[in-house]
């Protein structure tokens, strides 16, 4: 396990795994009642040595005030609300019992778009709504996500949405600090 934050801050990278050709970063969090779940990065190989990915770590507050301002319906009407309304999601059922087998099969990173309109920060989800609703309303308070194909855009969230104002991580980069490897692919 490798702890690349303060301890203030509750995420860690687990482990890395493989699974045929696949390599998956690990990262390890605590829900408000100290539930461990994990998530993974990334979905296909590729995704790993694409120089453009970024792995964000973000305060669940600052992300969720963000979100709110998405320039999409969908996002608004999604993130609504507080917990009990996230709860009753269609699909929250399935978040919940991805999470519940997370230690073996951890969930992806939800899949993040950064908008910048007239000096305006707001973000919107390509994929994993309900499993960023399931972080939220599990009291998760800080979670990784995945800015893909816009490093510049994913260092802008990391400054309004990070904890620390600056906790973004190239996926490649953060391999070689768990390996030590050169050329991992």
């Amino acid at each position: 396990m490798i702890k690349l934050t303060p301890s203030s801050i509750g995420v860690m990278v687990d482990t890395l795994r493989y699974s045929g050709r696949d390599r998956y970063i690990i990262f390890r969090m605590k829900t408000r009642e100290q539930k461990v779940v994990y998530m993974r990065y990334p979905q296909h190989i590729e995704n790993m040595a694409n120089q453009e990915n970024m792995i964000v770590i973000v305060d669940a507050q600052k992300f969720l005030s963000l979100w709110q301002r998405s320039p999409y319906e969908v996002d608004k009407n999604t993130c609504a609300g507080d917990e009990s309304t996230w709860r009753k999601d269609y699909k929250f059922h399935h978040a919940e019992n991805g999470f519940a087998k997370s230690m073996d099969f951890p969930v992806p990173l939800a899949d993040v778009n950064v908008h910048i309109k007239d000096g305006e920060i707001s973000c919107s989800l390509n994929d994993g709504m309900t499993r960023t609703l399931w972080l939220l309303a599990n009291g998760v308070k800080e979670f990784p996500i995945l800015v893909r194909n816009h490093k510049e855009k994913a260092k802008i969230l990391s400054k309004y949405a990070s904890p620390l104002s600056s906790l973004h991580f190239e996926p490649l980069n953060l391999f070689f600090a768990i390996t030590g490897e050169k050329y991992p692919l």
